[in-house]
Parts: structure tokens; sequence; C-alpha cells
């Protein structure tokens, strides 16, 4: 994907600036909770999850200046400082849009989607380029003769049909609301934008609208496509992806 636009970070100061005042919190915790902003400005792992007391973190807030516009300034000037000097890695487990990483103390395998396809990624001329990215996975999967491990995503895409009829039904029919109390990533954010980066207005509006006229206890009920997960055993994408 291309860098994202000023726009998603300016949705998702107004989104943290909404919960804040409504749930009685600081901005910072709103921030640290309800944005994407810690991992759009210092990165992320499953080894190293976002943690509001990291020193760099709280540097970034001690900073924030007062002043809303020079707010929007400041988190997107952070954004593109970040993405200009990160290291750009290869993975191994990387399979065109689609990634895994393993957690050894789960036993569970979690994949990753990134629209990087300049062509399209879940256009009807595109499901057999995603498929064999799918099946190219599996096959590695099988390799490493984890035969007990499960498989798993979590994502909004989850609501969307173009994505699920990439899966096998076993593992779609298994989705369910995420009931982490957090927004931090594109699980929740990604909705928002288009692959080139640019923000789509009618769902940032719906968001920002229900924010200001509901109130709910959880942070996954705001948004217009909640963050879901499906898991599963490996065996059914084997069968799938006719992986042998």
């Amino acid at each position: 994907m291309e860098k994202f636009s000023k726009e998603f970070f300016i949705l998702q100061l107004e989104f943290a600036k909404i919960i804040s005042d409504k749930h009685a919190l600081s901005l910072r915790e709103s921030l640290f909770k309800y944005t994407s902003f810690y991992v759009r400005l210092l990165g992320f792992s499953d080894e190293n999850p976002p943690v509001a007391t990291n020193p760099d973190w709280m540097k970034i807030i001690a900073e924030m200046p007062g002043d809303q516009k020079k707010q929007e300034d400041y988190f997107y000037n952070r954004y593109l400082e970040y993405e200009n000097n990160k290291q750009q890695s290869s993975s191994e487990h990387s399979f065109g849009c689609f990634s895994y990483v393993f957690d050894t103390n789960s036993n569970k395998y979690e994949l990753h989607f990134d629209a990087i396809d300049p062509k399209g990624n879940f256009g009807k001329d595109r499901v057999d380029a995603r498929m064999k990215e799918l099946q190219e996975m599996f096959v590695s999967l099988r390799r490493e003769e984890r035969q007990d491990a499960t498989f798993f995503v979590r994502t909004w895409l989850l609501n969307i049909e173009a994505f699920n009829r990439l899966f096998p039904k076993e593992f779609i029919t298994t989705a369910k609301k995420l009931q982490i109390n957090l927004a931090q990533n594109n699980s929740h954010w990604g909705q928002f934008v288009d692959r080139h980066g640019y923000l789509k207005k009618d769902l940032a509006d719906k968001l920002l609208i229900t924010a200001l006229e509901k109130h709910f206890d959880h942070i996954n009920d705001y948004f217009p496509l909640p963050a879901l997960i499906a898991e599963t055993s490996l065996n059914h994408f084997y069968t799938f992806y006719n992986v042998v």
C-alpha cells in the first residue's frame, strides 16, 4: 500500500477526542487505545506490542501541540518521518498480499493482509491471484509440520464477501466480534482507506456520526465494519487449497 493520507490521521484524532469526552478519558489514553497512531509512528511486531509506557510513545505525547490544527500536522509529520526512515523488511513468510506469523506459546498462526496489488485486491479478476498466493502459503505451512496448530485472522475484512470467498467455509463461519477493547491497528482502521491510502469519506463520516450520537461500552461497536476474528484447524485449509 502507498502511504496513508493526512485525512486518515485527522479522522483518528477527531475520533479519539470524541471518545475521550464521551468516556471521560484523557486524550493521551484515547490516542493510545483507540487510534493506530502508536503502530503507525513506532511500528509493531507480535513480540513488541504497543505499551503505553514506551519512552518513545511518551515522548511523542509529551511533545504533542495543544492546538488541533498543529496536532494534525504533528502526527502526520511523525508518520512520514517514520515511513521514510524505517527499514524495509522482506519476510520468508510473505506470499503476495498475504503473510503469516507463528506464535509458539499459543501454537497459532495469524494471517496478515496488505493491499499491495496495483491491479486490485479483491475484484473478481484478482480471485485467481489471491487463491494462488494462499495456496502457496499453505504449502509452506504444511512443510512446518505443526498439524495441531490453529490458524486465525483478526480483521474488518471478515465483513466482506469478496474476502471471505477466498477461504473455506469452516473458517469463515467461526467469525465473531473481536472482544479486546482496543482499536490500535488496521484490524479496525483499514476499512477507512483505499489501496492508495486515501480516506473513504463515506465510512469516515459514518464513524464520526456514530461516535457523536451513540454510546457503546465496547469500542468495536462504533465502527461501521466491526473487527472480527475467525479461527480453525489447518486441515480445513489444506483440503480447500488442495495441499497434499
